[in-house]
Protein backbone atom coordinates (compact mmCIF):
# COMPACT_ATOMS: atom_id res chain seq x y z
CA UNK A 1 0.00 0.00 0.00
CA UNK A 2 1.34 3.13 -0.49
CA UNK A 3 1.03 5.70 1.73
CA UNK A 4 -1.24 8.13 -0.47
CA UNK A 5 -3.43 5.14 -0.18
CA UNK A 6 -3.05 4.53 3.50
CA UNK A 7 -4.46 8.44 4.25
CA UNK A 8 -7.31 7.75 2.75
CA UNK A 9 -8.17 4.51 5.32
CA UNK A 10 -9.85 5.01 8.74
CA UNK A 11 -7.32 4.94 12.20
CA UNK A 12 -8.71 3.11 14.83
CA UNK A 13 -6.46 4.54 17.21
CA UNK A 14 -7.42 8.05 16.64
CA UNK A 15 -9.57 9.54 20.07
CA UNK A 16 -10.97 12.80 20.70
CA UNK A 17 -11.86 14.43 23.77
CA UNK A 18 -15.59 15.63 24.76
CA UNK A 19 -15.82 17.52 28.46
CA UNK A 20 -12.47 15.47 29.10
CA UNK A 21 -13.30 12.08 28.47
CA UNK A 22 -11.50 10.62 25.32
CA UNK A 23 -13.18 8.15 23.75
CA UNK A 24 -12.60 6.17 20.21
CA UNK A 25 -13.65 8.03 16.79
CA UNK A 26 -15.93 5.91 14.70
CA UNK A 27 -14.90 5.97 10.74
CA UNK A 28 -18.08 7.36 9.93
CA UNK A 29 -16.04 10.87 11.23
CA UNK A 30 -13.19 9.70 9.05
CA UNK A 31 -10.53 10.27 11.24
CA UNK A 32 -7.69 9.32 8.67
CA UNK A 33 -4.12 7.65 8.66
CA UNK A 34 -1.45 9.88 9.36
CA UNK A 35 1.18 7.38 6.93
CA UNK A 36 4.22 7.98 8.27
CA UNK A 37 4.08 10.69 10.24
CA UNK A 38 2.61 7.99 12.73
CA UNK A 39 4.89 5.74 15.59
CA UNK A 40 3.43 2.56 13.96
CA UNK A 41 3.92 3.64 10.41
CA UNK A 42 6.56 0.89 8.48
CA UNK A 43 8.37 1.49 5.40
CA UNK A 44 8.63 -1.35 3.26
CA UNK A 45 10.40 -0.88 -0.07
CA UNK A 46 10.72 -3.41 -2.54
CA UNK A 47 12.45 -3.79 -6.02
CA UNK A 48 10.39 -4.21 -9.32
CA UNK A 49 10.89 -4.53 -12.94
CA UNK A 50 9.19 -1.99 -15.25
CA UNK A 51 8.02 -3.21 -18.68
CA UNK A 52 11.83 -2.45 -20.34
CA UNK A 53 13.65 -4.93 -17.61
CA UNK A 54 14.66 -1.95 -15.67
CA UNK A 55 14.52 -2.17 -11.99
CA UNK A 56 13.90 0.53 -9.38
CA UNK A 57 12.86 0.63 -6.06
CA UNK A 58 9.13 1.30 -4.78
CA UNK A 59 8.30 2.25 -1.50
CA UNK A 60 5.27 1.55 0.39
CA UNK A 61 4.59 0.65 3.86
CA UNK A 62 1.81 -0.13 6.59
CA UNK A 63 0.43 0.15 9.83
CA UNK A 64 2.84 -1.87 12.51
CA UNK A 65 -0.27 -1.92 15.05
CA UNK A 66 -1.76 -4.93 12.90
CA UNK A 67 1.90 -6.26 11.88
CA UNK A 68 3.67 -7.24 8.92
CA UNK A 69 1.36 -8.21 6.26
CA UNK A 70 1.83 -11.54 4.53
CA UNK A 71 2.96 -11.36 1.19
Amino acid sequence: MTEDDAKTKWCPMVRQSFDGVAINVTDSEFPPCIGSACMMWREKSVWVEDHLGNFGEQSGGYCGLAGSPAR
